[in-house]
């Protein structure tokens, strides 16, 4: 069974500072179709909304280089209900 689905994405890159980089990253998700999805579970009235899976994270490298990478991150997804 394969599922096609709608994925909407923005992503944001700021450098900082050279050794500092922060990413920010929101996504929308949605089934284009549930009905196999709603077979496979027996489940009527499945809604195609997914939700949002939003993330950030800071990135530190104190030598700027790619030996030493620190990196904070948070993520979470935002369902529709």
């Amino acid at each position: 069974m394969n599922q096609v689905g709608l994925l909407l994405f923005v992503q944001l890159h700021l450098d900082i500072l050279p050794e500092r980089r922060l990413s920010l990253n929101a996504n929308y998700l949605a089934f284009a179709d549930t009905s196999a999805l709603e077979v496979a579970r027996a489940q009527a009235g499945i809604d195609r909304h997914i939700g949002y899976d939003l993330s950030a994270s800071l990135t530190y490298r104190p030598f700027m280089t790619q030996n030493v990478v620190v990196r904070l991150s948070y993520a979470q997804l935002l369902s529709g209900h």
